[in-house]
């Protein structure tokens, strides 16, 4: 296995990356802990109705929304509770013990507003409450584990430059050719940035078991793609400008964090000028801009308009894989070249 110097990179770099999703984990595990007699807003609304001291009274509204009225004066407490269509809506009067005392470990997993007012011994508060259906939507699980996928990709960034830094020659003497060892060790290299991410969705959605059952749902495939692209194609970027260097890519990689973003601010910040310098400056960042594969990670399925460039979804998607392949194929033939 004559990439197996990669393999070995690859598998350091997927320790990282395994630390990172522990530290995630055992975060939403301490949360868990912290959170044990947690309840929902709907769950107050329950213990004011089924207080034993309370009188409830139930209606339906003409919009069809469930209303009851609770005066349980024994405990001082008056409320009204709305429910229609998953929507709660509360208004509450009651002692400001009681009130804290039911509140203080309220778990919402939907849309939850809270408008309270104190005065003296009493609260009077009105909750809104949607609980939404807890659906976690995997493109935008993606989107968040590009943020791991660009670790591992800098993590793993010039796997031919390392070659160059003085075992060239060995290299040389490995039974494959330099452009088949080469898209090897890229491939090897690609599929552990993919890994990475889809390692953090899954870890993601571990540990929100802890918290509900959630309904799985794609709600978009472009955005999946772009999250998935990106890191591929900043990998590309920085395994080409580094393929010739002969002292170790870290210089290399280090400044072109800084330079990509840099150029994607100067894009932004002289997005609009007037000065003819202002002008001149926009121009070139914004040229650099469409080179740079960190200025099409962006998620909107209408159009994107970040730094300079302006795409829809499909073609940001297709500026990324356009971006990644010329890179990789510069990268090759460019390392083809070097000389010991």
């Amino acid at each position: 296995m004559y990439y197996y110097v990669e393999y070995l990179r690859a598998g350091r770099a997927m320790r990282v990356v395994a630390i990172i999703l522990g530290v995630l984990a055992a975060c939403a595990i301490g949360l868990r802990v912290y959170l044990i007699g947690s309840h929902s807003p709907e769950d107050v609304a329950r213990a004011i109705e089924q207080s034993p001291t309370a009188h409830v009274t139930r209606s339906t509204l003409a919009d069809g929304t469930a209303q009851s009225q609770v005066d349980d004066p024994q405990r001082g407490v008056r409320a009204v509770i709305d429910r229609r269509n998953g929507r709660l809506n509360m208004t509450i009067s009651e002692p400001r013990g009681l009130y804290h005392a039911q509140t203080s470990k309220m778990l919402t997993m939907g849309s939850e507003r809270e408008n309270v007012t104190e005065s003296g011994k009493l609260v009077k508060a009105t909750i809104t409450y949607s609980g939404g259906e807890d659906k976690f939507d995997i493109s935008a699980l993606m989107a968040f584990s590009m943020i791991v996928g660009l670790v591992t990709a800098t993590l793993l960034a010039a796997p031919l430059a390392k070659e160059n830094a003085g075992h060239l020659e060995l290299t040389w003497t490995k039974p494959v050719s330099r452009s088949q060892y080469a898209w090897a060790a890229i491939g090897v290299d690609s599929l552990s940035i993919v890994l990475a991410q889809c390692a953090t969705v899954m870890v993601v959605l571990l540990c929100a078991l802890l918290f509900v059952i959630p309904q799985i749902v794609l709600g978009s495939a472009l955005i999946a793609g772009i999250a998935l692209a990106a890191p591929l194609a900043w990998y590309a970027l920085l395994t080409t400008l580094s393929a010739s260097a002969k002292q170790g890519p870290g210089l290399v990689i280090g400044l072109s964090w800084v330079a990509a973003i840099v150029v994607l601010a100067v894009a932004h910040a002289t997005n609009g000028a007037q000065s003819t310098i202002g002008i001149a400056v926009h121009a070139v960042a914004q040229a650099l801009a469409y080179f740079d594969p960190l200025a099409y990670a962006s998620f909107s399925d209408g159009g994107l308009v970040r730094n300079g460039v302006v795409a829809t979804a499909p073609e940001a998607f297709l500026a990324l894989c356009t971006l990644g392949i010329l890179y990789l194929v510069a990268a090759v033939l460019q390392w083809r070249r070097v000389e010991a």
